[in-house]
């Protein structure tokens, strides 16, 4: 029998998400939520605008305060399970789940699993290591600031409480970049943020899928990213095989991680740092598929043979996926333009793709797009996989991609 999946505003490699659901042979709804609280309905339709909702079966629409015409529908369809598609939409999924009757995770702790305060705090109640942390509400007296701040110390992490991919993230090294943060580099509405103390380390992400509590992983890998402007540049993700001494280390982590936040049904993409001293601390989970465009899951995909639709077949399916040939040793290189007034007219992708680790890219900006100097995981124009059994040879290729953009020559 076919399986009935409910995904809840996909906002994070939407296309990528519907398109394997629909090739592993499930049955997808998608909502679409308006007054979705915390987040801008702006930056809804902005991510929106390259969905491909034509791939799923059904698209529902429905107003965040009125579920009960939703309940009906999906009712009426007999859904099997209901997943969120974003961090603003899990306290909705939830009580969705709940009120349906699916195996769900629990309404009542789900500020632990998107606001980025709860979800620290949670960890500590469960004798987790997290970073010394405060909460900044709106409208603090310049005494009140001073107090907070001096718990946290500089240099400091600030992010919305409910921010999304990375959006409005930024290093703070004094009062006044403090006080002249503005919350509007993120997606979220303006409201209470969190400030962090800068952990030194190597940072790491997980990507799972849990099923009642069975929580199986089928990525870890290792970002690189660079500090520009005090925004977080990603420059690439490396796959990290399971010979690696840490590969079982972080996931006996994470696994105790989805547990500490309640996290024991969905996609979830998790991010961490380990330090020198080999301490792990949890940099948020993100209770949804990973995003770049789908290009995680595919680098999965090619390197460890499954990715987390893979896993969701399997658990709920119970249908093993098929073996497939995997690569040793994969990236994702991730390129910027560092032009002023730079106007996104294409690339040569001529200057790559003949490379021997090239497998695939993925265009991230239209044709009239106004580039901005490096930014944000969105600023990036073009996101590329590369694998090789040579590690060697992964490297150059990804060192004459690194040159290319470095002397401006990809951008037409």
């Amino acid at each position: 029998m076919t399986k009935k999946i409910c995904i809840i505003e996909p906002l994070s490699s939407a296309s990528y998400l519907i398109n394997r659901l629909k090739e592993e042979g499930f049955f997808t709804v998608i909502v679409k939520l308006s007054n979705i609280p915390s987040i801008k309905q702006s930056s809804i339709e902005y991510m929106r605008s390259d969905i491909n909702y034509q791939l799923c079966d059904l698209v529902i629409e429905c107003d965040y305060n009125n579920p009960n015409s939703l309940l009906s529908k999906l009712n009426e369809l007999n859904i099997n399970f209901a997943f969120y598609g974003c961090e603003y939409v899990v306290e909705f999924t939830d009580k969705i789940g709940k009120s349906l009757g699916l195996l769900h995770n629990n309404p009542e702790t789900a500020p632990q699993r998107f606001n980025k305060y709860d979800m620290q705090e949670s960890l500590s109640r469960n004798g987790h290591l997290i970073p010394k942390q405060a909460l900044l509400e709106e409208d603090k007296t310049d005494s009140e600031l001073k107090e907070i701040t001096a718990k946290v110390g500089f240099p400091m992490v600030i992010k919305p409480v409910n921010s999304f991919a990375s959006m409005g993230v930024q290093v703070i090294y004094n009062e006044n970049e403090l006080v002249q943060y503005d919350v509007n580099k993120s997606l979220a509405t303006a409201g209470a943020l969190v400030l962090q103390e800068k952990i030194s380390g190597t940072e790491y992400l997980v990507d799972s899928f849990s099923h009642n509590g069975n929580h199986e992983i089928c990525l870890v890998a290792k970002y690189e990213k660079e500090l520009f402007n005090g925004n977080f540049l990603y420059r690439n993700i490396t796959y990290i095989n399971q010979q690696d001494p840490l590969h079982i280390e972080i996931i006996n982590y994470i696994k105790k991680v989805l547990n500490s936040v309640g996290l024991v049904n969905g996609f979830c993409h998790s991010e961490l740092f380990v330090t020198l001293n080999k301490e792990i601390f949890l940099i948020e989970v993100n209770p949804r598929i990973s995003g770049a465009a789908g290009t995680i899951n595919k680098l999965a995909k090619l390197c460890g043979g499954r990715d987390q639709i893979n896993l969701l077949k399997e658990l709920v399916a119970h249908n093993v996926s098929n073996n497939t040939k995997t690569v040793e040793n994969g990236k994702i290189v991730f390129l910027y333009n560092f032009v002023e007034n730079k106007i996104f007219n294409g690339i040569q992708e001529n200057l790559f793709n003949q490379l021997p680790s090239y497998r695939s890219h993925v265009i991230t900006k239209k044709d009239g797009a106004n580039l901005n100097v490096g930014g944000t995981l969105f600023d990036s124009y073009v996101y590329i996989i590369l694998t090789n059994d040579n590690v060697a040879q992964l490297n150059n290729d990804m060192a004459i991609i690194m040159g290319l953009e470095n002397s401006n020559s990809l951008l037409i």
